[in-house]
């Protein structure tokens, strides 16, 4: 191991873990508001477009047309066009696209959850912690790609797969057991490619 250590592990009393609780809980009520009207938002032309490529092509193909045609982004051509081509979105307007909606608001959920988790353990009080994570939760700059599905593959998701990253290299640096570091190398290749 490297001797760089990760956040600090300080003690935790249970009026802490509480206070922690509820923290969770209002980050995850400020994102419901936020982002409630998602559930209701239906599709946007361009998903149209991708999930109509997804279902008339072959898979690889599909991938193959939007690398050479549109960007060169592996894990966007990867993740969207799998999952359009999941049953439910064979019909594209009768397709039940709040099921993806869902995915990217707890996607963000879990990024602020982390957020907030990380600057209670390097040593934040909770509160400032809470204040930062739910700036992060409803600022407009985060908003755009967890409303619009197709920013949503490669930010949202991109953004979790960083952390979740960091989170499992913090776990190898703790532990020294190389099954977190392959975790951690796998997500970190994983968000790379988008």
């Amino acid at each position: 191991m490297s001797g760089i250590s990760g956040p600090a592990e300080r003690p935790v009393d249970r009026g802490e873990r509480g206070v922690d609780g509820w923290a969770y809980a209002v980050l995850g009520l400020a994102v419901a508001v936020a982002y409630g009207a998602v559930w209701t938002r239906g599709v946007q032309g361009d998903d149209l477009c991708m999930c109509e490529l997804a279902n008339t092509r072959g898979y690889w193909d599909a991938v193959w047309f939007w690398l050479e045609k549109w960007n060169s982004r592996l894990f966007l051509a990867l993740t969207q066009l799998g999952s359009y081509r999941l049953p439910w979105f064979a019909s594209p307007l009768e397709a039940p696209w709040f099921i993806l909606h869902a995915a990217v608001v707890i996607a963000h959920l879990a990024v602020c959850s982390l957020l907030f988790t990380w600057l209670t353990r390097a040593g934040i009080r909770p509160a400032i912690a809470l204040a930062a994570s739910l700036f992060m939760a409803v600022h407009p700059v985060t908003f755009e790609s967890v409303m619009w599905l197709a920013a949503a593959y490669g930010y949202v998701f991109g953004t979790l797969l960083t952390m979740l990253a960091v989170q499992a290299y913090l776990a190898f640096e703790r532990s020294g057991r190389r099954t977190w570091l392959a975790m951690a190398a796998l997500l970190a290749l994983a968000a790379s490619v988008g």
